[in-house]
């Protein structure tokens, strides 16, 4: 019977703190922004970045340099695919014409 009254009383605990937890959560959460915020404006902060020329030309042309890279693998992948039929039809062809070269042979050799 102690046993489940212990129990009982850490499972009543860990709820308690856990309501306690998510009432504060929120304060915590905030408290911390705010001591990152006061560290990042006291080491130089955001404002004092300067945009370069290149910076932005980075931030606009990512989104091409992306998609073209893109066409590039999707291009490569299709070459390969390509390719690989073009073997397979290459090899078939080869297989044919062996076998009709078989056959020529043997209709020579009835004529002979």
């Amino acid at each position: 019977m102690q046993e489940y009254l212990d129990l009982l009383d850490k499972q009543t605990i860990h709820e308690q703190l856990k309501n306690f937890n998510m009432k504060n959560l929120l304060e915590d959460s905030l408290g911390a922004q705010r001591s990152i915020y006061d560290a990042d404006i006291s080491a130089g902060s955001v404002k004092d970045i300067t945009i370069t020329k290149l910076i932005n030309s980075a931030f606009r042309n990512g989104s091409a340099k992306r998609n073209e890279v893109f066409k590039k693998r999707k291009a490569g992948e299709e070459i390969r695919v390509l390719e690989l039929k073009k073997k397979d039809i290459l090899q078939q062809a080869k297989y044919e014409a062996e076998a009709l070269e078989g056959e020529v042979r043997k209709l020579k050799q009835v004529l002979n």
